[in-house]
């Protein structure tokens, strides 16, 4: 499966149990434009997953909650957990 139908099959998901997720979709399709919108998602790297929280750590600190659950889509797919 790919990252991007799956993050888009995630955040419909979210939605439709009533979630506002304007603001964490932005950051899924973000973190999909920086892995490549064609990687599937058994090609996702720890490495790189860290390396797009670092380098877009969020300046709020109540919007860390958010930022670092980027990668609980990827569980959806029965991917091992992201450290």
């Amino acid at each position: 499966m790919k990252l991007k139908a799956l993050i888009a099959q995630y955040v419909a998901f979210r939605k439709s149990l009533g979630a506002r997720f304007e603001n964490r979709e932005g950051r899924l399709n973000a973190f999909c434009r920086w892995m490549g919108e064609e990687i599937n998602v058994t090609d996702v790297q720890a490495e790189r997953v860290n390396a797009f929280l670092r380098r877009h750590r969020p300046s709020q600190p109540q919007l860390a909650g958010e930022m670092w659950s980027i990668e609980r889509p990827l569980s959806l797919c029965d991917q091992p957990r992201l450290s």
